[in-house]
């Protein structure tokens, strides 16, 4: 039989139900979840950048606050040049 990487649980030794534990892991499942999106949405927007400064022949973009550059290896670097405001 091939090992399907789960453990078996025998009738009767079931792992027993964990409230504070059940609902942390959900927690962190749901974090995992959205960051993920995160991610990808992140991986859309930075090709979509490319492609734009590339089609216009941008290689830096500095305007109000924002910098963009193109680096050596096609990838946009992107950073806030002023100084963050803390309450």
């Amino acid at each position: 039989m091939a090992d399907s990487g789960e453990q078996m649980e025998i009738p009767g030794l079931e792992t027993p139900r964990n409230d504070r534990v059940h609902r942390a892991a959900k927690a962190y499942y749901k974090a995992m979840q959205l960051r993920k999106a995160e991610l990808e949405n992140e991986v859309a927007a930075h090709a979509t950048l490319l492609r734009i400064m590339l089609e216009e022949g941008v290689e830096i973009y500095n305007y109000n606050g924002i910098e963009a550059r193109i680096d050596v290896t096609k990838k946009v670097k992107v950073k806030n040049t002023e100084p963050s405001k803390e309450e």
